[in-house]
């Protein structure tokens, strides 16, 4: 009789913590996805399993299922993972990619989102930020590893576990179905290059758990040993088990061999994992935060009641703090803002080299340009009222924008004053005119609405007639195929800063057209990071 009490007790246990474990799916884009895929019907997905509250750690593994780019093994590879990670209190989502169909962007910009969607959550679903990894399998496991080598800021994963992955993109030695479609059956070698994840590795990529069997006969066991030697190459934590046996796509089902082995082996290094800095309680310590930007009533009332602005601070840890900071204006033609892609997505970056965050959610203008321009110089004020508490010398406090954002930091970098007035500018692929000739016409018809704007006013929020020799130093880039913003704005920009002896840099880059923002699918992706870091550490 008491066996059988305790057998119900047991058992009703168990009920309540599958009751405490929480899963849900949701759409990827709710607002449309950032790349556009040719099959209009390929939507993607998030599977989202939480952990009971009570067990949970704070790290999350966003899983990739294998395909071949062609479709996707969601249960063996994907959502049959879930209890195995939730049963050791690790928050598991399993992504629903698009197909690239020759177009590499659209399956890495869904699972970049991914990440950055899990970090937005963390308060909600009591994830550590610091302890996002990703993990995929054969083809999945190529774009983990593209997200793991190509990704900065917030899209950027803090670990990876790969399991018969493709890496490379050599046709020596890829596997050719997810090589033709990912990039097609004329790939050219750049793009060859740079999708072979083996030729993209860093010191910054993350630790990488690696699992395949000798005798995978359809990925070449080469892709995996290649990327190990690699990693180990350039100091980066990597651990790789080479099974006897078992061949490809097994995942978790247990009739795979070695199924047992694989899954202690897979536990065991998942508590070797430490996150970057000590576990903390982030509104506590202050690392991030949201703060409304008018805690009151705002400088210059609005048309729209319903648009208040807010900052979004991210600090650097303590120790790798330099004292700078950026606030950040992203883009969106004044009707809207591109807030993760030009504005979240930069944070990591900024924090990594020590310089804290700072995202600006301003308020549409509606016809009045006062409304963000009020907005942006109060983002200044602020940074520099709380410089003691965020560490931050009060001297280096810079602005960045992107498109109708860079109008907008080009306008406060040539026309505001003492503490609105920011020490340097970065600007990507900037509106800087108000000239209807060379204009985007979305940005001027937001700024200025129905009431035609005099020649006067068209000049005082054109930034290039607005240049002095104090104005702030600045970095300029864009694409040379800009089909939304003249290039000739960041150009005339250029030439008006040069003339006034304020130091300046401009980088304008083969392709990439518009709106690429902290994207790592944007072909000159890396260089751009490596040229901005370089301005950055100019002075």
């Amino acid at each position: 009789m008491k066996k059988k009490v305790l057998i119900v007790m047991v058992c009703a246990l168990l009920a309540l913590s599958v009751r405490a474990q929480e899963s849900f799916v949701r759409p990827l884009w709710e607002q449309g996805p950032l790349v556009e895929s040719i099959d209009a019907k390929d939507t993607a997905r998030v599977h989202v399993f939480l952990p009971a509250r009570q067990i949970a750690t704070g790290r999350a593994v966003v899983i990739l299922p294998g395909g071949g780019y062609e479709h996707l093994a969601m249960g063996h590879e994907g959502t049959d993972w879930a209890p195995f990670f939730n049963a050791q209190g690790i928050a598991a989502i399993v992504l629903k990619y698009r197909m690239p169909h020759g177009r590499c962007d659209v399956p890495i910009s869904d699972a970049e989102e991914t990440i950055r969607m899990v970090r937005r959550q963390a308060d909600d679903w009591h994830i550590d930020p610091r302890q996002v990894g990703i993990m995929g399998f054969s083809a999945g496991g190529h774009l983990a590893a593209t997200v793991a080598t190509h990704a900065h800021g917030d899209a950027k994963p803090d670990f990876q576990i790969l399991f018969y992955p493709v890496i490379t993109m050599d046709r020596g030695f890829t596997h050719m179905g997810s090589h033709d479609n990912l990039l097609g059956r004329n790939a050219t070698a750049d793009d060859e290059k740079t999708y072979s994840n083996e030729q993209q590795v860093t010191r910054q990529t993350p630790p990488a758990f690696i699992f395949l069997s000798d005798d995978d006969d359809i990925v070449p066991p080469a892709n995996s040993v290649t990327y190990y030697q690699t990693l180990l190459q350039h100091n980066v934590p990597a651990t790789l088990r080479i099974y006897p046996s078992g061949g490809h796509g097994y995942g978790i089902n247990n009739f795979f061999r070695y199924h047992y082995q694989m899954l202690t082996d897979l536990r065991s290094w998942l508590a070797t994992l430490k996150p970057a800095a000590p576990a903390i309680d982030a509104k506590q310590e202050g690392r991030k935060m949201t703060l409304p930007l008018w805690p009151k009533k705002p400088a210059v009332k609005s048309a729209d009641k319903r648009d208040t602005a807010k900052v979004y601070v991210f600090l650097p840890q303590p120790e790798k703090a330099t004292g700078r900071a950026v606030v950040i204006l992203p883009g969106g033609g004044y009707a809207g803002l591109a807030i993760d892609n030009e504005g979240f997505g930069w944070t990591r970056y900024f924090n990594d080299l020590g310089i804290a965050a700072i995202v600006l959610k301003y308020r549409m203008p509606h016809g009045r340009p006062a409304v963000p321009i009020s907005d942006a110089e109060e983002a200044m004020k602020l940074v520099r009222r709380n410089a003691k508490a965020w560490h931050i010398d009060p001297r280096q406090v810079g602005i960045m924008g992107s498109s109708a954002g860079g109008h907008l930091a080009s306008t406060i970098a040539t026309q505001s004053e003492g503490e609105a007035r920011p020490d340097f500018q970065i600007l990507f692929y900037p509106v800087i005119s108000m000239d209807p000739k060379i204009t985007d016409d979305e940005t001027y018809a937001n700024l200025f609405e129905k009431v035609k704007p005099k020649k006067i006013d068209e000049g005082k929020y054109s930034s290039d007639v607005q240049v002095t020799r104090h104005t702030p130093r600045a970095f300029i880039c864009l694409a040379h195929d800009d089909s939304d913003v003249n290039p000739e704005n960041a150009i005339y920009y250029y030439q008006q800063l040069y003339r006034h002896d304020v130091p300046a840099t401009m980088h304008i880059y083969p392709d990439g057209d518009h709106g690429f923002g902290s994207q790592t699918t944007f072909r000159y992706h890396q260089q751009l990071i490596d040229d901005l870091t370089l301005w950055l550490g100019s002075f």
